[in-house]
């Protein structure tokens, strides 16, 4: 381990911890220190504290503290050394490090290089392929959109890329390692072949992934970048590097499904607006988010694969500690056609009035109790107890039965592992209208999960 002593101290004197943290968590003044909400425990009452004084954290609730080392360690779930080697970047500090890391880090910057010099290739070929011009314009994507988003080209050829990027003085390995080439019997060729390509960005808006989508009707239709050292799908959003600062302004964030909802949103006004990369959403997307604002919105397709998707994606950012909402559309829309058809307007007047996660299940068709199941699948993550209380009385008066009788199938639905009695619990919800005496309702549920109380 090579000596860091006066490194750390040098980090710590060249970063505020205050400037620091507020990237992570929203902070306000409180006297001499700063306050806000934990992200580390949910909590509604900030006890999170930051002292720019003393460049230490703390939380009165979950008693987690430290300095801007510990934070970013705790926080993005890392080890120290590659913690020291962030904020040792960030604040312009040589590291004397291992031949190990220095490989390491050597490697990572040269997929930078390539994914960089990779995104001028693709700019430049958009603009000389009438083709993939005509496929934007018809889609609505204009030249400032083409410009802001860094849209691209990937010509109808074998090796074109690999040839540029090759003479740009980058080894065929290290691009296959950055995901731009594949090898075959015969060698290596180009992974995006005649596609329309969509620059994926870190939040310090280096290149670090490509999409790619079709414009001749093959499949897939769309192509992203497999995983590598610099890309993490689970930990991108995109969008994020543009929607950053208008996620802090607005207060929320708009949750799309792709690539053009996502610009087709920005263009119209509706710059909060990301979207998770060919995956369902993770945890680490809800950390990834929490960072900027407590509130989101699905806005998803309103065809029955976005509904269930968006009800996974409620589970998954519920279980972050984030507050959600979901926004539907008339007619089969969505995000992007909708607003290619009603606009911007319109667009608004929807995002006034988005559902509750309740209200969201219960007004799709189907068996009522069955959504009321699958509401209280998605409640059951919600570590907010006041806010799952006000869920409990919305199943209640959705469902006309006592609000304890919606509190004891909870208590059962978060008992057991997921996916597990699915049949039984639809069973033994109340149908509306009927109400049973407690003691008859603990009996059916005895009978119903009889391993739970052997």
């Amino acid at each position: 381990m090579p000596p860091y002593d006066s490194s750390l101290e040098d980090i710590k004197d060249r970063i505020d911890i205050v400037e620091l943290i507020s990237d992570y968590v929203h902070l306000k003044k409180a006297g001499q220190n700063w306050k806000g909400l934990c992200p580390f425990h949910a909590e509604k009452t900030p006890s999170f504290t930051v002292s720019p004084a003393k460049q230490i954290y703390h939380c009165f609730g979950c008693g987690n503290g430290g300095d801007i080392f510990t934070f970013l360690v705790r926080y993005e779930n890392i080890a120290f050394p590659e913690a020291l080697g962030m904020l040792a970047k960030k604040a312009g500090v040589t590291l004397r490090t291992s031949k190990k890391d220095a490989v390491k880090t050597g490697e990572k910057e040269t997929l930078l290089n390539i994914h960089r010099d990779a995104q001028g290739f693709y700019r430049g070929n958009l603009h000389g392929s009438h083709k993939a011009l005509a496929y934007l314009d018809g889609r609505g994507m204009d030249g400032e959109a083409q410009e802001r988003f860094a849209l691209g080209y990937a010509p109808k050829s074998w090796n074109a890329l690999l040839n540029f990027l090759s003479g740009r003085g980058h080894s065929h390995e290290m691009i296959k390692k950055a995901g731009l080439a594949v090898q075959g019997t015969k060698g290596y060729y180009d992974t995006f072949r005649d596609r329309i390509i969509f620059p994926i960005h870190d939040l310090k808006g280096d290149v670090i992934a490509f999409g790619g989508r079709s414009i001749d009707g093959s499949e897939p239709k769309y192509l992203n970048s497999p995983e590598t050292l610099i890309f993490n799908k689970r930990r991108v959003l995109y969008g994020l590097l543009h929607a950053k600062d208008s996620i802090k302004q607005d207060g929320n964030a708009l949750f799309m499904e792709g690539y053009l909802d996502v610009i087709t949103a920005h263009m119209s006004g509706f710059k909060n607006s990301v979207a998770p990369l060919g995956t369902a959403l993770t945890p680490e997307h809800g950390k990834l988010i929490k960072r900027f604002t407590e509130d989101v919105v699905l806005v998803f397709d309103s065809d029955q694969a976005g509904l269930k998707a968006a009800g996974n994606a409620a589970n998954i950012l519920f279980g972050s500690g984030l507050n959600v909402m979901v926004l539907t559309f008339p007619d089969n829309e969505d995000p992007y056609s909708f607003l290619r058809k009603k606009g911007g307007e319109a667009f608004a007047k929807l995002l006034r009035s988005p559902l509750n996660i309740i209200d969201f299940y219960m007004s799709r068709k189907g068996d009522r109790r069955l959504m009321a199941r699958e509401a209280l699948e998605t409640i059951s993550r919600v570590p907010d107890r006041i806010l799952q209380g006000d869920y409990i009385r919305m199943i209640s008066e959705k469902l006309n039965v006592r609000e304890s009788l919606v509190m004891e199938q909870l208590r059962k639905v978060s008992m057991r592992p997921s996916g597990a009695h699915q049949e039984n619990i639809t069973k033994a919800l109340p149908r509306p209208g009927r109400k049973p005496t407690d003691e008859v309702y603990i009996i059916k549920l005895l009978m119903q999960f009889p391993e739970r109380y052997e």
